[in-house]
């Protein structure tokens, strides 16, 4: 039967004195209320019979969660990705966090983090983009390196090295031996997405193609993977450059 849409309504939350309206879309096979990113937009999934001053009280300790998700879908819809320029004041994300470029020309010295501010020494132009490029690589190693055995223990696989590489078409692989390949760009997104890609690629060691079986494997560790793939598809744009 498949999961049809009876009703689209809104539904209006205070928070700060500012009236904040969602949409509503209720499901005759849904039986609880949970907040979803699709083409649609940031919305509320609901079960039929549930009235809007019920989801209301669902949703009140959810409202922060809310907000981050529109915060990142409007984001997601605002202006043109322009190419980048490699110069101050451009925006850049680490593990989902937002800071902005900051260039000291005439010398070149180690990329760090400075408050809001990602501080990168460069004698020339060239360099701003080969630092930030390989202190992203540092950074992926440092992180993929503490999340890959996390969810390798939850799924019971055993993975092979973990190898970071530059690709354009996709945030990772895993071979037959368990080596795991995953793109540095990932380690811009957030965690949750970050654990999408590595435990997806690790349930390859369960089940080697993309069968029923697979994504039984996924749900069991990861049962909201398919919000998380949906995010990733939304929003991995963001994170290539």
């Amino acid at each position: 039967m498949p999961d049809s849409v009876k009703t689209f309504e809104t539904l209006e939350l205070l928070h700060e004195g500012e009236i904040i309206t969602f949409a509503v879309i209720r499901s005759v096979r849904r039986k609880s209320c949970s907040v979803v990113i699709d083409a649609r937009g940031v919305h509320i999934a609901a079960p039929e019979a549930l009235n809007l001053d019920s989801i209301r009280e669902v949703l009140i300790p959810k409202l922060p969660l809310l907000l981050e998700r529109n915060a990142l879908y409007q984001d997601m819809l605002g202006p043109p990705k322009r190419e980048r320029q490699f110069v101050s004041g451009e925006s850049l994300r680490l593990v989902g966090r937002p800071y902005l470029l900051r260039v000291v020309s005439g010398k070149d010295h180690p990329v760090k983090i400075q408050g809001i501010y990602v501080v990168v020494g460069a004698a020339a132009a060239v360099g701003v983009r080969e630092a930030l490029e390989a202190w992203y690589s540092k950074e992926a190693t440092s992180v993929f390196v503490e999340r890959v055995p996390l969810w390798a223990r939850r799924l019971g696989v055993t993975p092979g090295r973990i190898l970071i590489r530059s690709q354009k078409r996709r945030w990772g692989s895993c071979d037959a031996l368990g080596n795991l390949r995953l793109n540095w760009r990932l380690v811009m997104a957030p965690m949750s997405l970050i654990d999408y890609v590595i435990a997806h690629e690790l349930t390859h060691l369960r089940s080697a193609d993309h069968s029923p079986q697979f994504w039984t494997h996924l749900r069991a560790v990861m049962p909201d993977y398919l919000e998380r793939k949906a995010q990733l598809a939304h929003f991995g744009s963001m994170y290539d450059w």
